[in-house]
């Protein structure tokens, strides 16, 4: 597929002061840094309540569920900053669930949350989260800090990603 005419995998929009960021894609280290990238840039000028809409990603791997939950835990110590999950699906809630992220995400599960914005939304233009360069080298930083963030959150995911952060430390390091 010409990557020009590739499907943009995030969208978003800015609705009454809220960021709005639609994935359209499986949540993956793929969009993880450019998630990431995008949510601090909104911090930095002043929107830091963002709602993360999973109803057309399919399915997450940990390193975007860990980039979830770091964002999250920043969001919280930022005067009216907060990130809330609509549209899980059931897939993503049951990975939620089994890394502990329920824990410490706000997800909306049965539809209530946003409820008058999610409409709005449908007419509201939405611009593409931008992509940042390959670079291999923050990749695996990224990746790591994902991981690392599951492991605080949640200590049985310390055994879980034990051996995976050991040879991310180890290729940070070379």
């Amino acid at each position: 597929m010409n990557p020009a005419l590739a499907p943009t995998a995030m969208m978003a929009a800015l609705l009454g002061g809220v960021v709005w960021v639609r994935i359209h894609s499986k949540g993956s280290v793929d969009c993880s840094r450019d998630l990431r990238q995008f949510v601090d840039l909104m911090i930095a000028r002043g929107q830091p309540k963002i709602v993360i809409d999973l109803g057309d990603c399919p399915g997450m791997d940990s390193t975007f569920m860990g980039t979830l939950a770091g964002m999250a835990l920043r969001l919280r110590k930022v005067q009216g900053g907060g990130l809330d999950i609509v549209n899980p699906g059931e897939r993503n809630l049951q990975s939620f669930h089994e890394l502990g992220l329920d824990r410490i995400l706000n997800v909306d599960c049965n539809g209530n949350l946003w409820a008058r914005e999610r409409q709005q939304l449908a007419e509201q233009p939405q611009e593409p989260v931008p992509s940042a360069p390959a670079d291999p080298q923050a990749r695996r930083l990224a990746v790591t800090e994902a991981h690392e963030t599951l492991c605080q959150v949640h200590r049985d995911n310390i055994p879980r990603f034990r051996n995976v952060l050991e040879i991310l430390r180890q290729s940070l390091s070379e």
